[in-house]
């Protein structure tokens, strides 16, 4: 993975920081950094933090919305600036690329129907809300070595650990070969029970998902108490009417839910350790059979 860029970018910041900044910044980064590293707010101290959590997959050339939330927690809103500019154009360039790995596999369209892709939306795939926070290590499904453009979310494995909190792996189907099943890893540690395999029909697309946000107090090595959301309850609606089981629990949490005309669920990202803390989807365009 290329850090480089976003390794630019916080050398850019440190310019930035006064040494109250940097405090509050250790302050924030708590366990997630050595003590060592926490009790050393200078400028080499916030380099080795900020080493620290590119280690630990916490902050990644693709995924740094930790350091935004962050820089927003201590009020340093130009660092926050800085790096919401970076993240918008590699938004544009990997939907970009999503473009053109999908084009290359499907028949050329008629002049009519590409004004469909033009008129809505004007593009072919769209990049999900992230829903839940940026907690976690970052999870990319698109990543599976045998996962190509011609897959798409089709089915879920669900386990719990009797707190009604759940973790998730997901089927992905191919629509140009039968046999082509694949498997995510699993995202969340809740293992002790399995609660249920579901797979919709073949060819059968999800159009809508929808779950919930619990509050849950997580507590830390150092007996620090944090209150997170944590995603669960999530449920698959398809184009034919069809819907997965919820798996919702005795809980009730803030719900969410995501569906774009025209369009249906393609993977899924998110962040996760413990638990899953948060959930993105992307979505792809589809075309009517009339």
């Amino acid at each position: 993975m290329d850090n480089s860029h976003l390794r630019r970018i916080i050398i850019k910041i440190q310019a930035r920081l006064s040494d109250d900044d940097r405090k509050y910044l250790h302050f924030f980064f708590g366990d997630d950094i050595p003590r060592r590293i926490r009790d050393d707010p200078t400028l080499g101290g916030t380099l080795c933090a900020m080493e620290s959590l590119f280690d630990r997959d916490i902050i990644s050339g693709d995924d740094f919305t930790y350091l935004i939330n962050a820089f927003e927690t201590i009020g340093c809103l130009d660092a926050v600036t800085i790096l919401k500019e970076h993240q918008q154009q590699m938004k544009l360039t990997h939907v970009h690329q999503s473009m053109l790995s999908l084009i290359s596999i499907m028949p050329p369209l008629p002049p009519s129907t590409a004004e469909v892709f033009a008129d809505q939306y004007n593009s072919l795939v769209i990049e999900g809300q992230k829903f839940g926070s940026a907690y976690g290590t970052h999870f990319d499904d698109s990543t599976h070595p045998y996962f190509t453009s011609s897959h798409y979310l089709n089915g879920i494995i669900t386990h719990d650990n009797n707190d009604s909190i759940e973790s998730y792996r997901f089927y992905y189907s191919n629509s140009s070969d039968n046999q082509n099943m694949i498997t995510s890893e699993r995202h969340g540690k809740q293992t002790l029970s399995f609660k249920k395999d579901f797979y919709f029909d073949k060819n059968e697309k999800i159009a809508r998902v929808e779950g919930q946000y619990l509050k849950k107090i997580i507590t830390f090595s150092n007996g620090t108490n944090l209150t997170m959301p944590i995603i669960t309850g999530l449920q698959f609606y398809t184009t034919n009417g069809h819907a997965s089981p919820s798996y919702s629990g005795n809980e009730e949490g803030d719900m969410f839910e995501e569906e774009y005309k025209n369009y249906t669920l393609w993977y899924v990202t998110g962040r996760s350790d413990e638990y899953i803390h948060q959930l993105q989807f992307y979505w792809y365009r589809t075309l009517d059979s009339d």
